[in-house]
Order: structure tokens, then C-alpha cells, then sequence
């Protein structure tokens, strides 16, 4: 499952394609293991990490500072810590994999 309910938070699998023209959500991947993200920014300098920490933020109505990538920051297979109400994250982080 690519959404993890956390005791402060959810954890979410991503696979980002960095460089992308247009910045979205692209559905489930890897048998579902993971939400497709594509990012204009390049993947440089961790441009694209910060694109996608903040494209999350706003896809689920928080403030930046709640989302952080954790594992894989030079990888395209990436996992985000998102803190707050778990329960409520995972409902808004549900309605991603439709977005794509």
C-alpha cells in the first residue's frame, strides 16, 4: 500500500519523474506500491525533492513544512513523511491516485 498511517502522521510511496512539462499526479504504479508524481524541476541540487514536497503540501492543504521526503532523496523511488492527523491525511492522500 503506498499510504501508511503513522502515530503522527502518514507515510506515502512515491515514483517521480523529475523534468516533466507539467506538474501532477499520474495514478498507482508498481502493482500499486506507489503514487506516480511528475515534477517540472530538475532533478539537481534537490530541485525536484522540493517540488514534490511542495506539490504534496498543496495537493493535500498544508503547509510545507509537514511534508518531507525521507528515503531516496536521489532515487525516483521515494518515500514522503507527512505529519498531522493520520486519518485525516489518509483520506486527503486517498484522493491523489485519482487526480492522475
Amino acid at each position: 500500500m503506498w499510504v501508511e498511517p503513522m502515530k503522527d502522521g502518514i507515510r506515502l510511496r512515491l515514483r517521480v519523474s523529475p523534468g516533466s512539462r507539467r506538474s501532477g499526479f499520474g495514478g498507482l504504479v508498481d502493482s500499486g506500491a506507489r503514487l506516480a508524481i511528475r515534477v517540472s524541476a530538475p532533478p539537481v541540487g534537490g530541485e525536484a525533492n522540493k517540488a514534490v514536497e511542495a506539490l504534496l503540501a498543496k495537493a493535500l492543504g498544508i503547509p510545507k513544512n509537514r511534508v518531507v521526503i525521507v528515503r531516496g532523496l536521489r532515487s525516483r523511488k521515494k518515500t514522503a513523511r507527512v505529519k498531522g492527523d493520520p486519518e485525516a491525511l489518509a483520506a486527503a492522500a486517498s484522493q491523489l491516485q485519482e487526480m492522475g
